[in-house]
């Protein structure tokens, strides 16, 4: 190994990337609920009325709750987001299925695949 890429000798935490793993899960369930008090309201509202947000019909929405409580909040945003999320889902079911899967060809965005 080179002058700086030595492993430092001495003790070292062996669970420390399960920590890591750990701070990493604390964070993403920090995310889960809106933390803004505004948000939280219409978050509420919305979940109260329609349940879990587990579909996109249903994160449509919520995010239409948003628009009507916060002008600043466009349709524009709107499409945004949602656009995000179905790529993230499209990314997860080829990472699940494999690459190489019709799925997840790129070829056809209109396809049920991006839907």
């Amino acid at each position: 190994m080179g002058k700086k890429h030595d492993i430092p000798l001495g003790d070292h935490d062996l669970f420390a990337a399960q920590e890591i793993k750990r701070a990493v899960e604390r964070s993403f369930q920090a995310h889960e609920r809106p933390q803004e008090a505004g948000l939280i309201e219409v978050y509420d509202r919305v979940q109260g009325q329609i349940g879990a947000l587990d579909t996109i019909a249903k994160l449509g929405t919520y995010l239409k709750a948003i628009q009507q409580a916060d002008e600043r909040f466009t349709g524009r945003a709107i499409k945004n987001i949602t656009d995000a999320v179905k790529v993230r889902r499209w990314i997860l079911n080829c990472r699940m299925t494999g690459w190489n899967s019709p799925i997840c060809s790129c070829s056809n965005p209109t396809s049920a695949s991006w839907r």
